[in-house]
């Protein structure tokens, strides 16, 4: 938790984006809208989760 994203993780979130893409982005829209940590597709894939670097806190 917590840690930078992999290469691994990086490639099968963005694998997502052409399904995204091709259907306007209503799949990542309607995903981003059901999940609790407003999560798209390739996140879901990647089980990965965008933060901002404003909301990090650093100890």
């Amino acid at each position: 938790m917590g840690e930078k994203i992999s290469i691994s993780n990086s490639l099968r979130r963005h694998i997502v984006d052409a399904v995204d893409i091709f259907f306007y982005g209503i799949p990542a829209l309607i995903c981003i809208y059901k999940t609790p940590k407003f999560q798209r597709l390739g996140d879901l894939l990647a089980e990965t989760v965008d933060v901002k670097k404003t909301d990090i806190i650093e100890t």
